[in-house]
């Protein structure tokens, strides 16, 4: 069971969003471009974010995290195992995620990367 969003982490997280860092790996970043096509570099396939998850903070001892996901689909039998990826978008640019496949569904196979960020 998930503990309770701590409103006050995402509060600051998205204050932090505001101010941030070109090429950073923020919700912000990738929640306009779901529906749009990424390419997987070294697989040599297509794949296209599903879904940015929401986002999800956490106090403890060792600070403050926040943490979303982003599910991407590619065609069934698609080679892509876990690993760092490379992934090109012609708005975000070229960039690097670790993807897990989370399972296939009937005619896709679907990747997840969970972004987690100190604030």
């Amino acid at each position: 069971m998930r503990p309770p969003v701590n409103d006050a982490v995402v509060a600051k997280y998205k204050a932090l969003e505001e101010s941030e860092v070109p090429g950073e790996y923020s919700h912000k970043r990738f929640a306009p471009h779901v529906g749009s096509d990424f390419q997987l570099a070294a697989a040599g396939t297509t794949c296209r974010l599903e879904n940015v998850g929401d986002i999800f903070a956490t106090t403890g001892p060792p600070g403050d995290f926040v943490s979303f996901s982003l599910v991407f689909s590619a065609a069934a039998g698609s080679p892509v195992e876990s690993a760092i990826h490379t992934l090109k978008h012609p708005v975000l640019g070229e960039f690097d995620l670790f993807l897990s496949p989370i399972g296939p569904g009937d005619k896709k196979l679907y990747l997840e990367a969970i972004c987690c960020r100190r604030v």
